[in-house]
């Protein structure tokens, strides 16, 4: 009688054990860390119900949005919302925020750059955002820079139109408009006060201010700037290392 050995055999469907418990140990890791990322989806978090808001707010407004408007919104609101949520639970909850607003955690980009012809809805789009974060979102604070001081004056005149209609149609009681000026709009109550500031800019000045402008806005945490002007000049000199959202707009 021939003797069989099962040593080969056995070897091999012990090595398969181990190559699918170690396969199996890495799937479990996997969804841990994910079952921690959504442990406390049902908790609510200080961002949510500011971004239900905002998005009430642009609703808000007193006229029916484009579609091309509402994408604008969006890229704008994805950007912010570091800023909305705070660094520590944005980071903790990354994937679940993301994912509640609709957006790939691939394709995630907190820096924003809009760039369309004339009469496409910019300047309204950008109006009717600040508007909605200065009634919304706690210590906001925004930058924009117009082609020109007329410009300015127009864009800051027109946020306080729609501020104005977003708390009506809210029911606030009583304005929170603390300063009006002519590039300035501050907005809140108590320690919590929201500020526009609303620059006139030309092409003309130098390099060097815009990029010193920048690095100042970012050491004070600004939430973000945006370039009211449709010149190439600031798309050259928008850097991804500073934390702001460029929009270059054409009036």
């Amino acid at each position: 009688m021939k003797l069989i050995n099962h040593l080969p055999l056995l070897v091999s469907l012990r090595d398969d054990h181990l190559q699918k418990n170690h396969a199996n140990s890495e799937n479990r890791n996997k969804i841990q860390t994910r079952v921690e990322a959504y442990a406390n989806k049902v908790e609510s978090l200080r961002g949510d119900y500011t971004i239900q808001q905002l998005y009430k707010a642009f609703d808000a407004a007193g006229m029916t949005r484009t579609e091309t408007q509402m994408y604008f919104h969006k890229k704008i609101v994805e950007a912010i919302l570091p800023h909305v949520y705070g660094p520590e639970e944005f980071n903790r909850f990354k994937e679940r925020i993301l994912e509640e607003n609709g957006i790939n955690s691939k394709d995630f980009n907190q820096y924003t750059l809009i760039s369309t012809p004339r009469r496409w809805g910019k300047t309204t789009s950008v109006a009717i955002f600040v508007a909605a974060c200065l009634l919304t979102v706690p210590h906001i604070w925004i930058s924009v820079y117009s082609t020109g001081r007329r410009a300015s004056k127009a864009l800051g005149d027109l946020v306080h139109k729609y501020l104005t209609k977003m708390e009506k149609e809210t029911r606030v009681k009583k304005s929170k408009v603390v300063i009006k000026n002519t590039e300035e709009l501050f907005y809140g109550e108590g320690s919590d006060l929201r500020r526009l500031y609303s620059y006139p800019a030309t092409v003309q000045v130098r390099v060097f201010f815009y990029i010193v402008l920048c690095f100042v806005f970012c050491l004070h945490q600004c939430c973000f700037t945006t370039l009211d002007c449709s010149n190439n000049f600031f798309k050259k000199f928008a850097s991804p290392e500073m934390r702001v959202i460029v929009i270059p707009i054409t009036l």
